[in-house]
């Protein structure tokens, strides 16, 4: 028998009632590319909430929260995050900013995107050496999601509800996009993973060629 509570084929599911909104939130961000000390951190959200802001992101940088693979420390962020929910009875978001450090042990160059001329993307006027990963690197996404889930599990474990929302973000100004600085990823991974594309689009390089008004006598040609 199917379960009532099962849609079917003929069975469409029903729509879910749309959630009602009884709170608005007006959220102040703080940064953490260099880790506050708690007696900084707790002095911005004092003053911020005496203004009228309602609720914290805390921005927690990947390569501060794991610097050996699988080793993950969160202490510095839990009491900031603690003071946020336990002792000002405010809700918290959490920024989990995807970028790497230059020479850190967790990602190697390979795994990081490059300008046209080959070049790490590197740069922004934030503190430090910060690298976006590239999207086409197996092993850079395999790390990134290992380390956003444990985070959502570890902050979901002890905060619940007073969780807001977890923003993914992996520009140098922690955004969630590639950064907007026309250095798009032409890194090895993201060449093969165009060149793949351009050879399922086409089919054979003459039918390239003939659209582009290239010469091109191979795909690994392509740049």
């Amino acid at each position: 028998d199917t379960p009532t509570d099962t849609p079917t084929e003929e069975e469409p599911a029903m729509p879910v009632d749309p959630l009602e909104i009884t709170e608005r939130y007006f959220i102040f961000r703080i940064w953490n590319f260099r880790i506050l000390s708690l007696s900084e951190f707790k002095n911005i959200v004092d003053t911020v909430a005496a203004d009228g802001f309602n609720a914290i992101k805390v921005h927690i940088p990947w390569h501060h929260a794991e610097k050996t693979a699988g080793v993950y420390n969160y202490e510095a962020f839990d009491a900031m995050i603690d003071y946020v929910v336990k002792e000002k009875g405010m809700k918290v978001a959490i920024s989990l900013d995807m970028t790497r450090r230059k020479g850190d042990a967790l990602l190697s160059e390979d795994d990081i995107m490059r300008d046209p001329s080959g070049n790490l993307c590197m740069g922004g006027s934030v503190t430090g050496d910060r690298l976006q990963i590239s999207f086409n690197s197996e092993n850079a996404v395999e790390k990134c999601v290992a380390f956003y889930k444990d985070a959502v599990k570890h902050y979901d474990d002890l905060y619940g509800d007073a969780v807001l929302f977890y923003l993914p973000a992996f520009s140098q100004y922690a955004e969630t996009e590639y950064w907007c600085a026309n250095e798009y990823d032409y890194s090895a991974y993201a060449k093969a993973a165009f060149r793949g594309f351009l050879k399922e689009a086409y089919g054979t390089i003459e039918a390239l060629n003939a659209v582009l008004g290239t010469h091109y006598a191979t795909f690994d040609e392509v740049e």
